[in-house]
């Protein structure tokens, strides 16, 4: 056995996967500076893969999102993970109901709710709600981070199951007015907020 090897296999393996989003701006950020401090440029300029040329790809000297070299090319002037979020992004907006439908739906049976609807059927109801039923705002499918005219998947009268009846589509900010209460409840809690304010 050889013991003198400067690292062992599993060991180029870590600071490879390390080195491949220390400067990226989404991932990089995960790393502790300790860990960046460690991995030193000789350990970069071993792992870096370039063509024989010594350029990052045929047309491109780095990565035209995120502009790193340490990740080899994958596709049309982008590494691996820059071309993931933006074909991820390219999907959402060419079908944003169904993107919005299956994430909501993912996300309410991770919570334990029982679901009694399915993908296509809040698709649909996606589809034909264009304005918030409460307060008529235009709902934002495009852009998931436009607070507060997000749409967000509401219980009408707060049980544990979600159906078709039992759920509508309203903006993120009437949600968190209406929070856990049922519609009589919240509609009770709107008279007594209106009282106040005369």
């Amino acid at each position: 056995m050889q013991k003198n090897s400067k690292h062992s296999e599993k060991a180029k393996k870590k600071i490879s996967k390390a080195l491949s989003g220390i400067n990226h701006p989404n991932f990089g950020k995960c790393l502790s500076e300790k860990t960046k401090d460690k991995i030193s440029e000789s350990h970069k300029g071993k792992i870096c893969r370039k063509l024989k040329s010594g350029q990052w790809s045929e047309k491109y000297d780095c990565c035209q999102k995120c502009g790193i070299t340490s990740r080899p090319h994958y596709c049309k002037g982008y590494c691996l993970r820059c071309y993931e979020i933006k074909t991820y992004h390219e999907r959402r907006n060419h079908y944003p109901y169904r993107y919005w439908a299956s994430g909501v739906l993912r996300l309410h049976r991770r919570r334990g709710f029982t679901i009694n609807i399915s993908v296509d059927d809040l698709e649909r109801i996606a589809k034909e709600t264009i304005y918030c039923p409460i307060c008529k705002c235009k709902l934002c499918w495009t852009n998931p981070k436009s607070f507060p005219s997000s749409p967000t998947l509401d219980r009408i009268n707060n049980e544990n199951f979600l159906n078709e009846e039992n759920s509508w589509i309203i903006c993120y900010h009437c949600n968190c007015s209406k929070q856990d209460r049922t519609i009589k409840e919240f509609i009770e809690y709107c008279k007594i907020v209106a009282k106040y304010e005369q």
